[in-house]
């Protein structure tokens, strides 16, 4: 998907939300099959449990979504402030989370396990925990360099269906969603995108998407 859903606000339904970014699969998807999951971050634990009758009023969402083309599914999923805006520590948190993925993204290689990619995925917080300024942030760093941030990290397989199996060995010409998420304080910090496994590495295939909390604001604001 080359977009992204600006619908939000408090009272919001997880049901009005998950509608909205179906009717975005459907004008971007030339069979019209979709579909559509929306995760509220209070229930970022029990990942793909539905609660579409209920409100949103957590501070963030989860939203994760795809779009079924001939016959093949996709999976990509981005967390956004309910509001519209990160706030301190939030974006630092947020910010810190970004750089640890693309620093797993370019391990993603032919040859590479997912091991390595998710050394690199943590060592970014190694890296950078003595420099972290918020508590919220500090937080997500111990987390993701604890037992809990192994517990939801995950490369997995995409194509016929959405989730095709868990990815242990990199190799050329898969498809694969790298999908590491962090559960926070009962705030769940999630990012996805699709990637292709060229001789090179890893090419991602949603791209248009915001990933920075600057670009993930910019995205949402409501259009003119």
């Amino acid at each position: 998907m080359a977009h992204w859903a600006r619908p939000h606000g408090r009272g919001f339904t997880s049901l009005a939300l998950t509608l909205c970014l179906c009717v975005l699969c459907v004008s971007a998807s030339k069979s019209g099959g979709t579909f559509s999951t929306a995760e509220d971050a209070e229930d970022a634990e029990t990942q793909r449990k539905r609660r579409r009758d209920q409100s949103i009023s957590m501070n963030s969402l989860d939203p994760d979504v795809g779009c079924a083309q001939e016959n093949y599914e996709g999976d990509v999923g981005r967390t956004a402030p309910v509001s519209g805006r990160f706030d301190e520590s939030q974006r630092e948190a947020w910010d810190l989370f970004v750089a640890a993925y693309r620093a797993g993204l370019n391990a993603i290689k032919p040859g590479k396990t997912s091991k390595d990619v998710f050394a690199a995925w943590q060592g970014v917080f190694q890296e950078r925990r003595s420099q972290l300024r918020t508590a919220f942030a500090k937080h997500t760093a111990e987390v993701a360099l604890s037992k809990e941030g192994e517990k939801l990290w995950q490369m997995h397989g995409v194509g016929l269906e959405s989730a095709e199996g868990l990815i242990d060995n990199v190799a050329v010409g898969q498809v694969l969603a790298f999908e590491p998420i962090l559960v926070v304080d009962g705030v769940g910090l999630y990012l996805e995108d699709m990637i292709l496994v060229t001789p090179a590495g890893a090419e991602v295939l949603t791209t248009g998407l915001p990933y920075t909390s600057s670009e993930i604001e910019v995205a949402m604001r409501p259009r003119k």
